[in-house]
């Protein structure tokens, strides 16, 4: 690999948690669908478990109504 083509993917590969990093700190709502859509494509969490769900939105930082209502809203695409 030459040295040009190195510095590029460490670039990339640093870049990736940047981003999502700058995603959960202006929008945990939309960190969480990046989430969710990963987690559903590996048959790790399905859409019915819900608590879980109501979890994982407090822990991003919204409140308890907050927390269920998005999860309401994510589902209803299912």
């Amino acid at each position: 690999m030459t040295s040009r083509k190195k510095k590029k993917l460490d670039k990339e590969i640093v870049e990736v948690p940047v981003i999502i990093e700058t995603i959960r700190k202006e929008e945990p709502k939309i960190a969480f669908k990046f989430w969710f859509d990963a987690k559903v494509k590996q048959g790790i969490v399905h859409p019915w478990q819900e608590k879980s769900l109501q979890i994982y939105f407090k822990k991003q930082g919204l409140t308890d109504s907050e927390a269920v209502d998005t999860y309401n809203k994510v589902v209803e695409k299912f």
